[in-house]
């Protein structure tokens, strides 16, 4: 997958992407190798796999949900796909045409400023760092109503918690 315009999702010490979308890397040129870390944004116009939106990848609530913050929704996919983004370098962009009615009530606005849809999603998504992140993993087990699920007391960056529970 291509895109005009990237930005680099930064994370914390534990793979979750940071929850704040203006902590991210806006319109990154530094990497020019496909990567899962890079968002494509619609904006500078970007060549999507041909299969990327068929219906079947797709969860009718999930895009009810996601519907004004489109480039994550779609990042989301691409993570479940194992598709990752390259930026093209390309210093030719797709410019946006913006009429005077449109500066009023951009989606650009209601996702990046005011309520911040941008992270507000990125909480609810999720969205982890693919790859080789967890190296370690502590994990658990709880079966009937024996014990009840603790908070662990040291929580390790880098290391992955499970509980396998009926």
């Amino acid at each position: 997958m291509v895109a005009n315009r990237t930005h680099l999702i930064t994370y914390n010490n534990d793979g979750t992407a940071k929850e704040k979308y203006s902590h991210w890397k806006y319109e990154y040129k530094n990497l020019l190798n496909p990567s899962f870390d890079l968002l494509a944004t619609g904006v500078g116009g970007v060549l999507y796999p041909p299969d990327i939106l068929k219906v079947k990848n797709m969860d009718l609530n999930e895009m009810k949900e996601y519907i004004t913050t489109d480039d994550l929704y779609l990042k989301l996919i691409e993570n479940r796909l194992d598709v990752k983004v390259c930026y093209s370098g390309s210093k030719n962009r797709l410019k946006p045409f913006i009429s005077r009615s449109s500066k009023k009530d951009r989606l650009c606005d209601m996702n990046t400023t005011g309520i911040c849809q941008n992270d507000i999603n990125i909480k609810k998504m999720h969205l982890m760092k693919k790859g080789d992140v967890f190296k370690k993993i502590c994990y658990t087990v709880i079966s009937g109503p024996y014990d009840t699920l603790k908070e662990p007391l040291v929580v390790t960056p880098g290391w992955k918690y499970i509980c396998f529970t009926d």
